[in-house]
């Protein structure tokens, strides 16, 4: 196990900055996850990282020594890839074994014939054999030792992998989108085992991915990446519940966060479409600004509640929840919220609902798109305009 600190990192292509000065803690023993569009550089960093990359300028420490200068090979990092990275030619023994062979046996020890002729090179294949076998038990793969790749599935692939990175007891592992090639279900199932087999082993993780759903379960910390930038960094509770950056509300949640654009009013209120909040923000009089509310946030008003009034376009029935999408006047974009099938049993498409907001849920966010406090709790909804306190 070992604590990552990436310091000033900046890698940049052509014109193109893939890498502008990004920093970041990794904790000895976390699990920490990567995740952003494609193209955000979260691959780019990880492979800087393993040392496959060479940064333009900053420094990458692990246990508070700089590694930069090391060749990958001496980082004492493990790295598990997208497509598996598994030799076609070798059973599943042979394709964990490799990197112990290559690390302990020396190249005419390796041979088949000599190598049994040189003094300690029978001790030497016989604690690989250990390590490989515990690391197989470990992952289940002890039935499938003497297949090769092809006559494995994906998820066993996977396991296989994730066994190669596992035997040589790195200080860190890194995992570039591992899952993506996996169908739906058998992901589910992966993303299950990599964070029992994190607890098991209690290593240190880094995981890259575009799925949000994989780093919300998985992980116990998050950093959200976008242009090269790391927005946020916390527990994936908190990058939900108190998104730092109206990009973090929009790219994580699904279906994705509500935005409705605002501006401040001279007493303080925030004026969006269709209603107010009233009471006070700390944002500057007439200044525009945004405000969030996740889809189960919002609900159908109470009867003769004053509410905002919204026109339903379209009915998404799920099973244990419906979707609702409804055009609220003002608002480009529909809204989304999410209703439980005995509540939308009597709506349909043209219906005029009013709508209830969860107001102590309520996200804020000022013209930068920076997340902004309101300085009173919600207490009620009148008139059509929610008041504070």
């Amino acid at each position: 196990m070992a604590s990552l600190d990436i310091v000033s990192l900046s890698k940049t292509l052509g014109t193109h900055a893939i890498l502008k000065s990004v920093s970041l803690n990794v904790p000895d023993g976390a699990f920490m996850t990567l995740v952003g569009p494609s193209g955000c550089g979260k691959s780019t960093l990880l492979k800087i990282i393993s040392g496959l990359e060479l940064q333009d300028d900053g420094d990458v420490r692990i246990d508070g020594m700089s590694v930069s200068h090391l060749h990958p090979k001496l980082r004492d990092i493990a790295m598990v890839f997208q497509s598996y990275a598994l030799y076609p030619h070798m059973t599943v023994y042979e394709n964990i074994a490799v990197p112990l062979v290559l690390r302990r046996l020396a190249l005419m020890a390796r041979m088949p014939l000599l190598g049994k002729l040189m003094p300690g090179t029978a001790a030497v294949r016989q604690k690989i054999d250990s390590d490989v076998r515990t690391t197989a038990d470990m992952l289940e793969l002890t039935q499938l030792l003497t297949r090769k790749p092809v006559q494995l599935s994906g998820g066993q692939r996977q396991r296989v992998a994730l066994g190669r990175a596992m035997v040589r007891d790195p200080k860190i592992f890194l995992m570039d989108e591992p899952l993506s090639n996996l169908d739906a279900k058998l992901r589910v199932h992966m993303r299950a085992e990599i964070a029992r087999l994190h607890k098991r082993l209690g290593a240190t993780f880094v995981y890259v991915t575009h799925d949000q759903i994989e780093a919300m379960t998985m992980s116990t910390h998050v950093a959200v990446m976008m242009e090269g930038e790391i927005l946020q960094v916390d527990s994936p509770q908190r990058i939900y519940a108190e998104p730092a950056d109206i990009r973090v509300a929009e790219f994580i949640g699904s279906p994705k966060i509500n935005v409705l654009p605002g501006r401040v009013r001279e007493d303080g209120a925030l004026a969006v479409p269709g209603f107010t909040i009233a009471g006070r923000t700390q944002l500057p009089t007439g200044s525009q600004a945004s405000v969030g509310f996740r889809p189960e946030h919002i609900t159908l008003a109470q009867k003769g509640v004053a509410a905002p009034s919204a026109t339903i376009i379209n009915l998404e029935h799920t099973g244990p929840e419906v979707f609702v999408h409804a055009s609220l006047e003002g608002l480009g974009a529909p809204l989304t919220f999410k209703l439980e099938p005995h509540q939308a049993m009597h709506l349909a498409s043209g219906d005029q609902v009013g709508l209830g907001l969860s107001l102590g849920h309520a996200h804020l966010f000022d013209a930068q798109g920076k997340r902004a406090p309101f300085m009173q709790p919600v207490s009620e909804v009148v008139a059509g305009e929610v008041r504070y306190g």
